[in-house]
C-alpha cells in the first residue's frame, strides 16, 4: 500500500512539473498577463496542445533536396532558460514556443535540421486547430 501511494505521489509530481513547465513556456512566450487572461479556457488548452504537437520532424534524406530551407538549428531560444536547438532535442520532442519560430496562420513552414536530411515542419495555426478539435471530440 505504501509503495502504491508513493507511486501515485511521484506520478502527480511529474504531471504537476510538466504542467508547470508548459505553463512557464507559454508565459515566457506570450506574457503572464496574456496567459492569465485565458486561464481555464479552450484557448489555453489549444496553446498547450500547439506547443507540444504543432510540429513534425520528417526524414527526407534522398527524397528531396532540403538545402534551400532555413536551418532550424539556427533558430534561437526566446530566452536563456532554454538550450540551443540540437538534432536530438528536435527529435525527442521540445516546446515549440520556447524558440523563435513564427507560426503562420494558413501555411506550414519548413526548416532543415542541419545536414541530417531531416526537416522540421511547423504546422499552420489553421491545421493545428483542426487537429486539436478532432482530438477533443
Amino acid at each position: 500500500m505504501k509503495t502504491k501511494i508513493q507511486f501515485i505521489s511521484f506520478s502527480l509530481l511529474i504531471v504537476l512539473t510538466l504542467s508547470t513547465s508548459a505553463q512557464d513556456v507559454l508565459e515566457d512566450r506570450f506574457g503572464a498577463d496574456a496567459i492569465a487572461s485565458v486561464q481555464g479556457s479552450e484557448k489555453l488548452e489549444f496553446l498547450a496542445y500547439q506547443n507540444k504537437h504543432g510540429y513534425l520532424v520528417q526524414d527526407l534524406q534522398g527524397i528531396k533536396d532540403v538545402s534551400d530551407f532555413p536551418d532550424a538549428l539556427e533558430v534561437q531560444p526566446i530566452n536563456s532558460n532554454y538550450p540551443q536547438l540540437t538534432e536530438s532535442i528536435l527529435e525527442s520532442g521540445f516546446d515549440l514556443f520556447a524558440y523563435d519560430f513564427q507560426v503562420r496562420q494558413d501555411e506550414q513552414q519548413y526548416f532543415r535540421i542541419g545536414n541530417s536530411g531531416k526537416v522540421l515542419v511547423i504546422y499552420s495555426n489553421k491545421s493545428i486547430l483542426e487537429q486539436f478539435r478532432s482530438n477533443s471530440e
